[in-house]
C-alpha cells in the first residue's frame, strides 16, 4: 500500500495578499486577523484523533496517466469498489511549533512521524494551524469573494483562494519522492460572527512521478473551550486522494476530547522507540527474559471490529509458564500481557470478507512487576473459532518481528473477536 504524507509547513505572519473589492475586503481582512489572533493565542493542547481509511478500485482497468483516469471517471459507465478499510486511534499533541503523535492513551510522544507510526496508506498533517497560518496568515494566498451560499438552511459567506507553487508550503510525498504543490481551494465564513465554518484545500498539479492525480482535503471548524476561553478547531476532516491508476483513498479524521496540557509530568517526549510500556520506570531493572523461550498468550478480552482501531490496547495472560533452559520457571501461568493492536483492516471480497489483526505486546507482569515484554509473534490463519494454524513465516512488518497477525476468513458483518483467541511466541531482545 502505498504511504502518502501530507503536511503544510507554518509560517509567520506577513502582509496580506489580494482580496475583493469593497465590503467583502473588509469582511475578509477582519477575518483573517481574527483567525491569526485566535492561532497566536492557542494553548498547548492534546485531541483524541479517530481515523477510518478505506481503499477503492476502479471496476474497469485505467491506463495509468491523471489524464484517462479523467477521462474514465468521466463515461457513464464508470464505477469502483471498495477494497479494503481501516482504523486508526491516535493522540496528538499540538503546540505553536509542532505536531506530536502517539498511540492512544501512551501518554509519551517521541519523534516518529505520523507516517511511521501507522506503517501505511494514506495519512496527512497539518490540520490544527499550519493550514490556517499557511492560507490566512501570510501573503501567500490570492482571494476572491464568491458571494452568499447556503449550506445545511444556513447562509454563508464563500471565498476562493489560490497558491501558486512559489510560494506554497504543500508537500506531498509518495515513497521516497516528494514535491512542492501549488493549491487551492475555497472556505465558509459566518457572515455574522466571521468564523471560519468550512475549508477546502485541492492540488491537482502534482508532478507525474509521484502518481498522485489529486487530493482533496475538507475541514470542518467548531467550537472548543480550553484555558476557560473559546477556540475554533477542526471537528472533522475528509481527505480524499485519487491516484493515477484510478485508486481512490478517502480519510475521515474526527477529533475529540480536546484539553490543554500544562506542565511537564502531564506529557513525555521521548526519543523514537519501538515498544514502551505504560510501566513504571524501575521495571527497567528487572533481568530480561532470555531469548528463543516458546510461550503462548490467550486475549483475556473481546475486541469488537465495529469500533476498535489500531492503537486500541488489548489485554492477554500466559497459557503457560516460560521455561527456562534448566526447566525453572521464568515466568507463571496466568501472568497478566499488555499490548496494543497497530492494524486492524478489513479486506471486502464477494459475499465475504477477511480481517487482519496486527498484535504487539509491550508489558508482562513478573512477579508483581511490571516490566517491557520483547518477543517475536507468530501469525495465525482462523478459518471458524478454533481452527487454526500457528506460523513464524508470516510476518505483518518484516522489519519488526514483534507484530504477528491473526487473519479471519469469512467474516460477516460487525465481526467480534471473542475472549481466548491464542498466539504463540518466542521471547527475544530487540
Amino acid at each position: 500500500m502505498r504511504l502518502l504524507l501530507l503536511g503544510v509547513m507554518a509560517t509567520s505572519l506577513a502582509a496580506q495578499g489580494a482580496a475583493p473589492k469593497g465590503d467583502a475586503k473588509e469582511m475578509l481582512a477582519e477575518a483573517r486577523n481574527k483567525l491569526m489572533q485566535a492561532v497566536n493565542r492557542l494553548p498547548r493542547y492534546l485531541c483524541a484523533e479517530t481515523i477510518d481509511r478505506s481503499t477503492f478500485q476502479p471496476e474497469t482497468a485505467v491506463l495509468g496517466s491523471c489524464k484517462d483516469v479523467v477521462t474514465r471517471k468521466n463515461q457513464t459507465d464508470w464505477g469502483n469498489r471498495k477494497e479494503q478499510s481501516d482504523r486508526l486511534r491516535l493522540d496528538v499533541a499540538v503546540s505553536v511549533e509542532t505536531e506530536m503523535y502517539s498511540w492512544a492513551g501512551k501518554d509519551r510522544f517521541d519523534d516518529r512521524t505520523l507516517g511511521d507510526l501507522v506503517r501505511g496508506g494514506a495519512t496527512s498533517t497539518g490540520e490544527f494551524s499550519s493550514w490556517l497560518r499557511s492560507i490566512f496568515g501570510t501573503s501567500a494566498a490570492i482571494f476572491t469573494y464568491r458571494g452568499n451560499v447556503s449550506v445545511d438552511g444556513r447562509s454563508l459567506l464563500e471565498f476562493d483562494y489560490r497558491v501558486p507553487q512559489d510560494q506554497s508550503h504543500y508537500r506531498v510525498s509518495e515513497e521516497k519522492k516528494n514535491a512542492l504543490v501549488p493549491y487551492e481551494g475555497s472556505f465558509l465564513l459566518d457572515p455574522h460572527s466571521l468564523d471560519l465554518i468550512r475549508l477546502t484545500v485541492l492540488a491537482n498539479q502534482i508532478p507525474a512521478e509521484l502518481k498522485t492525480c489529486e487530493l482533496v482535503t475538507t475541514l470542518d471548524y467548531g467550537s472548543v473551550r480550553l484555558n476557560d476561553s473559546e477556540f475554533l478547531l477542526p471537528k472533522d476532516v475528509t481527505l480524499h486522494v485519487v491516484y493515477s491508476d484510478g485508486t481512490e483513498m478517502e480519510n475521515r479524521t474526527v477529533f475529540s476530547g480536546c484539553h490543554e496540557f500544562v506542565g511537564k509530568s502531564s506529557l513525555r517526549v521521548d526519543a523514537a522507540s519501538d515498544s514502551e510500556p505504560q510501566a513504571d520506570r524501575t521495571a527497567a531493572k528487572t533481568l530480561p527474559l532470555p531469548t528463543g523461550r516458546p510461550f503462548k498468550i490467550t486475549l483475556t478480552g473481546r475486541i469488537d471490529t465495529s469500533t476498535a482501531a489500531a492503537g486500541d490496547a488489548f489485554q492477554a495472560k500466559l497459557a503457560y509458564a516460560i521455561i527456562g533452559s534448566h526447566q525453572e520457571v521464568l515466568v507463571p501461568k496466568g501472568a497478566a500481557v499488555s499490548g496494543r493492536i497497530v492494524e486492524l483492516k478489513r479486506i471486502y471480497g464477494k459475499g465475504a470478507d477477511s480481517l487482519i489483526l496486527a498484535l504487539k505486546l509491550e508489558t508482562i507482569e513478573i512477579h508483581g512487576v511490571l516490566q517491557k515484554f520483547d518477543a517475536s509473534l507468530g501469525s495465525r490463519s482462523l478459518a471458524t473459532p478454533g481452527v487454526y494454524h500457528n506460523s513464524f513465516t508470516e510476518i505483518a512488518d518484516p522489519n519488526d518481528p514483534a507484530v504477528g497477525f491473526l487473519t479471519f476468513h469469512d467474516v460477516k458483518g460487525s465481526y467480534v473477536i471473542h475472549r481466548g483467541v491464542q498466539v504463540a511466541g518466542l521471547t527475544s531482545s530487540h
